[in-house]
C-alpha cells in the first residue's frame, strides 16, 4: 500500500478541502487549505508528489493561484510555482 500524509489532515472550520478520487487507479487525495497555503496532504496509490506537497507546506507557499490545478499534483502546476 502506497501512502503519504503529512500536516494537518483533519480540517478545521477555517480550512478548505480538495480532493480527488479515482477508484478504478486505486487513487486518492485530499488536500487540505487554509488562507492560501497548504498546511495538510493525504496521498493514496499515487504518491509521487508527496515530497512536493511536503515543500509547499515547510515553505508556506501561497497556493491560492493554482488551486484549480493543486490537486492534481507538481506538473500540473510547475509553471504556476515558477
Amino acid at each position: 500500500m502506497n501512502l503519504f500524509s503529512v500536516g494537518r489532515i483533519q480540517p478545521s472550520k477555517e480550512d478548505s478541502c480538495i480532493f480527488f478520487k479515482d477508484v478504478s487507479a486505486n487513487h486518492y487525495r485530499k488536500l487540505v487549505v487554509n488562507d492560501g497555503l497548504l498546511v495538510g496532504v493525504i496521498l493514496y496509490g499515487n504518491v509521487a508528489d508527496g515530497s512536493w506537497y511536503f515543500q509547499l507546506i515547510q515553505n508556506k507557499t501561497n497556493v491560492s493561484d493554482m488551486l484549480d490545478l493543486l490537486v492534481f499534483g507538481e506538473a500540473y502546476c510547475c509553471s504556476q510555482v515558477a
